[in-house]
């Protein structure tokens, strides 16, 4: 049992949040790339890689879940998942405002951002690593933003017949490869304190958390034609 409170994301239908039915080359060569962390060493963490494309759409891609590992050895593993599917490193990539905690010599934001930075240099690229600042009570207030950002960005209308037409499509949509965050996602729970807007925290929610601080930077897309119903759906 994951939570009481219901799912978080009700909206979820795998037959139209999960699919691979943007080419790659488009996404490669057309798209904007950015990424988002969610830091983890005794508890799982999480890097997801997202597109923005025309009509305001998100395309998860790839994600990269680790555990047990320094800021070094997961850059190396970021990098390495770039390097064997051939993907655009991000942009920029948003991360919890928590990383610049210092509890040594350096915070978790200090020594990512060094090994990053190194392992990015030797691509000839640099993407910075923006740390999302929280506001409210315990961050409560941005929480909740961010997860009405997500339910907006999940949100799909059906015609009456059942069918989704292009236009009522979701703008957020997962690849089938990127496994934690269309595995998770579905599984993630309301939380079950009283008037709390968030998910369950104890349940998988660090690729939610991943992909909700890259969305946070309010990365654009490529511009594109929107698609529009056809005349006579409009005057139904």
């Amino acid at each position: 049992v994951l939570g009481g409170g219901g799912l978080a994301f009700p909206e979820w239908r795998p037959d139209l949040h999960i699919t691979a039915r943007f080419p790659d080359s488009t996404l490669r060569d057309e798209w904007h790339w950015y990424g988002g962390l969610d830091w983890g060493y005794t508890s799982p963490g999480v890097y997801v890689l997202f597109g923005c494309g025309p009509d305001d759409r998100k395309h998860v891609r790839l994600d990269v879940a680790f555990e047990r590992m320094t800021p070094a050895q997961v850059v190396e593993a970021i990098v390495d998942a770039h390097r064997e599917r051939q993907w655009p490193f991000p942009r920029m990539i948003g991360c919890d405002a928590a990383m610049q905690q210092r509890s040594g010599v350096r915070s978790v934001w200090e020594a990512f951002t060094e090994a990053w930075g190194e392992a990015l240099g030797r691509e000839g690229r640099a993407c910075p690593l923006v740390p999302v600042s929280k506001s409210g009570v315990d961050g409560k207030g941005h929480r909740a933003s961010r997860k009405l950002m997500l339910h907006e960005l999940l949100a799909w209308e059906a015609l009456p017949d059942g069918r989704v037409a292009p236009w009522q499509e979701p703008r957020l949509t997962f690849h089938p490869e990127a496994q934690y965050c269309r595995t998770t996602f579905p599984r993630l729970m309301q939380s079950v304190i009283p008037g709390e807007e968030d998910v369950d925290t104890t349940g998988p929610d660090h690729g939610y958390d991943a992909l909700g601080y890259g969305l946070w930077l309010r990365p654009e897309g490529v511009r594109g034609v929107e698609a529009e119903p056809p005349r006579d759906v409009l005057v139904r």
